[in-house]
């Protein structure tokens, strides 16, 4: 499930638990006010679960543009240091991927 999906069922458990318990006490059920009590919770542990999706999932997100931008800015630098020549794009492209991954291996090293 993603951040989005789980925030937003945690929002329904918590709507409909907080409906449960309004109803438990309006007819006098103790059983049904605990099990609004225990849905509401559930949809706030959603919810938590959700939004700690969804920042992992933008960091992810973030790091993964931060590497493309690197890339393409490394291909660039070697296509005018080749002399911008046609047709050598895949190249250069692959050859800053290979950097970039050399690169990454060095610092968790």
């Amino acid at each position: 499930m993603s951040g989005t999906s789980d925030k937003a069922s945690g929002l329904a458990n918590v709507a409909i638990g907080k409906v449960k318990q309004g109803i438990g006490s309006a007819i006098g059920s103790d059983e049904l006010k605990e099990k609004g009590v225990a849905q509401e919770l559930m949809g706030h542990a959603q919810q938590a679960v959700g939004n700690a999706k969804a920042t992992a999932e933008e960091a992810m997100h973030s790091a993964a543009t931060d590497r493309e931008g690197k890339i393409r800015e490394r291909a660039y630098q070697i296509w005018q240091d080749e002399g911008s020549p046609d047709g050598r794009e895949h190249d250069h492209w692959h050859q800053a991927e290979r950097e970039a991954d050399a690169d990454e291996i060095a610092r968790n090293f």
